[in-house]
């Protein structure tokens, strides 16, 4: 079966950042975009693809 949905923990994991950084993220409104189902957070393949190619960079001045 292919996943869907990262929790934190393996997103962070991912990005190689702290699940707090992903926290504080959510509370500024920045990094991908993200799920709630209750207390459960979640963030869909999808969303965090996109997010990486918006990320993407050529040079340090843009």
């Amino acid at each position: 079966m292919m996943q869907t949905h990262f929790t934190p923990k393996q997103l962070a994991e991912r990005l190689q950042i702290s699940e707090y950084t992903l926290a504080s993220w959510r509370c500024k409104g920045e990094g991908p975009q993200f799920m709630k189902f209750g207390k459960a957070v979640r963030y869909s393949v999808e969303s965090v693809n996109e997010w990486e190619i918006e990320k993407t960079r050529s040079n340090t001045s843009q």
